[in-house]
């Protein structure tokens, strides 16, 4: 499980605006009574459905919360509804897509969590909508003729919060990597016990590598660390390893900070298995990656595709 970053590491963190950010921009909200009288009543309507059930006190106060906007899309403007989320797992708000045209019986084009939803036009066509999967990456979502569709993973980091909850290092462990040179990466040893990927990122050369080498796929291998367990300090090198839900499956991946200084990583996705490193001399943890992979299928680990 992701964890936010100790304070410790916010001296390794460059300025916001040196964030990779995924493009778009948020939806221009304004309060359901200033919306044209037609799409207010179809707002209202949906608040009045999402509020059902509420005792009147607290409807009250949600309902301030709602908020619609109008993004152009090919045939005129989609109108959407900010609606506050009452239960589950969505945030704290969920978010109803009408079509252009559209009267006071029009139902949604789309149902969707809203937190962090950015909106991309496109003059040809629907929006791309872009939601996130992670503090590493979001998704794009493309209109397919019948809904949103998931059409590609885009890198967007977003700088996490303290965490006191470190946890402690093996001592042997945490000797060794103390002894080892990790040379421009050595601040990466502050990160160790931690679940902050965002600061190893932002390491000398280390986001450069890992875009130079698996191109196309570098957006998939954040994906794929969005879900994780802490740095573990092992045979010189500190290592951190996450999986994701993807398409068709799932996808996996560790990334290993090691002496003298060099960046490794293994990712598997779509049914391949993209090594960062030395076949002759990988870490423990990419080492301990490729053999859990071939438990599960031999010829995938055996055909692994090693990046330089």
């Amino acid at each position: 499980m992701r964890r936010p970053v100790a304070p410790l590491i916010a001296a390794l963190m460059l300025a916001p605006a040196a964030l990779a950010q995924a493009p778009g921009a948020e939806p221009a909200w304004q309060a359901l009574a200033a919306l044209p009288k037609a799409d207010r009543a179809l707002a209202e309507r949906s608040l009045a459905a999402a509020l059902e059930g509420i005792p009147a006190a607290e409807a009250a106060a949600l309902s301030e919360q709602a908020g619609g906007a109008t993004v152009p899309a090919k045939g005129g403007p989609l109108l959407l509804v900010r609606l506050p989320q009452t239960g589950g797992n969505c945030g704290r708000f969920f978010l109803e897509v009408y079509p252009a045209k559209r009267d006071a019986k029009a139902k949604p084009l789309a149902e969707m969590c809203l937190d962090g939803l950015r909106v991309v036009a496109r003059p040809e066509g629907m929006p791309d909508l872009v939601v996130p999967s992670s503090d590493l990456a979001d998704e794009v979502l493309r209109w397919d003729g019948q809904g949103w569709s998931s059409h590609a993973v885009v890198e967007s980091l977003k700088p996490d919060l303290a965490d006191p909850e470190r946890l402690p290092l093996d001592p042997e462990a945490e000797r060794a990597l103390g002894a080892a040179d990790l040379g421009p990466l050595a601040a990466a040893r502050e990160l160790a016990g931690g679940y902050a990927v965002v600061p190893a990122l932002q390491l000398p050369g280390v986001r450069a590598r890992l875009q130079a080498a698996y191109g196309a796929d570098y957006p998939r291998l954040l994906r794929a660390l969005g879900t994780r367990g802490p740095w573990e300090a092992e045979g010189g090198c500190l290592a951190v390893a996450g999986t994701a839900p993807a398409e068709g499956g799932s996808e996996e991946a560790v990334l290993a900070l090691c002496a003298p200084g060099r960046v490794q990583a293994a990712l598997l996705t779509g049914g391949r298995l993209l090594v960062l490193g030395d076949p002759a001399d990988p870490p423990p943890a990419i080492r301990g990656f490729i053999e859990r992979v071939g438990e599960i299928d031999p010829g995938l680990a055996q055909h692994a595709e090693w990046l330089r």
